[in-house]
């Protein structure tokens, strides 16, 4: 528990041990002349909230349901001065803290890449290569990927809060109507001797060894889109890296990030258990039918429920007019050919469901990215999400503006464990 005197000038920033946004500032206080119980000053006397180990929220009906091991509770009390204020944040975990050790936890990455034919598109308008483009340049959809992608390792490697020792590991899938792993081994991008040349091999895979018109499989134009296959060839290189002895053995954060630019088109018949590669099967070809998204869901939570705190992020990326911000891919409407499935969307019919709705259907959060900064955005926020969840027992409290911490005030004491 701490209690400090606060004075209304600057902002202070209190660290225990979970990285969580907490609750907000308590003290928003109106001026009270010749007023000298500034209890009335308090407009907001502060609260509660309950967190899980993978630093989601829980609700306060279903903490004990929801698997809460982390109870903060921020209060605001008056004094006999004006302005100023005792302030208590009390932070209880059910964990025993002289265990935690002082590193953050081992993290891997998934880079699922989308190398079908329409990431052959413009970036810019999305028109197919061979069109006229008037008034820009033309750049592949697949060209501004890869350098977002790119940059994300260095973002993986030195901004998710890495101590030495601590493992960020990496492996790249590319998928159009096959899936295939482009990586031979799960690369250290924070290894103490060999992270450097880990990251510039990871860039390498991405840059020269990712084409669309899809060398995956025999290179025999096979440009569509399953990502089914590439999903089921993600929880495959993840199940076999924690199995004994295993690169991801002990490894709970485990992050997916789907790269795509459009409705499935392509999807799996049968199991199919490979680590290297997956081969699709057609569906709608040129459009998507209901062969192709019936199991992504399910595949899509097998990777998420493989560890306490897998993730799966999906990026939906692609313009189709530029002079209409609503007409991106995000915001189309691809499976008016879908019969005889519950759509994943309460309430919406499949032929009213958008390709953003649908991914944001299955995965931890789906991100609408329609020219290069709105790509590098998505992966930034992916970004800061890892790091977020990497600095684990870490509390940092943000107060309001125009707060001061009064001298000799802080007053620092052990929080009871386990409860009361």
């Amino acid at each position: 528990m701490m209690a400090k005197r606060m004075k209304r000038t600057l902002a202070l920033a209190l660290s225990l041990v979970m990285v969580l946004g907490l609750l907000p500032a308590a003290a928003f206080a109106a001026r009270v002349e010749d007023e000298y119980d500034s209890t009335a000053q308090i407009v907001d006397a502060g609260g509660t909230r309950y967190f899980k180990k993978d630093g989601n929220g829980v609700a306060e009906t279903t903490k004990e349901a929801g698997d809460a091991i982390l109870e903060i509770t921020k209060s605001v009390a008056g004094t006999q001065v004006e302005n100023e204020f005792e302030i208590t944040l009390q932070v209880k975990t059910t964990e025993d803290l002289t265990t935690i050790p002082g590193k953050t936890p081992d993290s891997a990455v998934v880079l699922v890449l989308d190398v079908s034919n329409s990431m052959d598109d413009c970036a810019i308008c999305g028109k197919e290569k061979n069109e006229t483009h008037t008034g820009h340049r033309y750049e592949a959809r697949l060209t501004q990927a890869k350098r977002a992608a790119q940059s994300f390792i260095d973002t993986f490697a030195t901004q998710t809060g890495a101590q030495e020792g601590d493992k960020r590991l990496v492996q790249i899938i590319a998928f159009g109507s096959d899936a295939k792993t482009y990586t031979s081994r799960w690369y250290d991008v924070n290894d103490a001797a060999n992270g450097s040349a880990n990251i510039r091999a990871l860039k390498n895979i991405i840059g020269a060894g990712l084409d669309s018109g899809i060398r995956v499989g025999n290179g025999d134009g096979r440009g569509g889109t399953n990502i089914e296959g590439a999903l089921m060839l993600t929880w495959n290189l993840l199940q076999a890296g924690q199995a004994v002895g295993g690169a991801l053995e002990n490894v709970d954060y485990l992050y997916t990030v789907l790269l795509t630019d459009g409705a499935p088109t392509y999807h799996v018949s049968g199991d199919d258990g490979s680590t290297r590669m997956v081969t699709g099967t057609r569906g709608g070809g040129s459009f998507t039918n209901t062969d192709d998204v019936r199991d992504v869901a399910g595949v899509a939570s097998a990777i998420k429920g493989l560890a306490s705190a897998s993730k799966l992020f999906s990026v939906c990326y692609g313009q189709t007019n530029p002079n209409d911000p609503n007409s991106s891919v995000f915001n189309s409407k691809s499976f008016g050919n879908v019969k005889n499935l519950d759509c994943p969307v309460s309430g919406t019919a499949w032929e009213d469901l958008t390709i953003g709705q649908w991914l944001g259907s299955f995965s931890t959060n789906a991100y609408k990215a329609t020219d290069d900064q709105t790509l590098f955005d998505a992966f930034e926020a992916i970004g800061s999400t890892i790091r977020l969840a990497a600095q684990a027992w870490r509390v940092e409290d943000q107060m309001g503006a125009n707060i001061t911490v009064g001298q000799d005030s802080v007053i620092a004491c052990p929080s009871q464990l386990h409860g009361t």
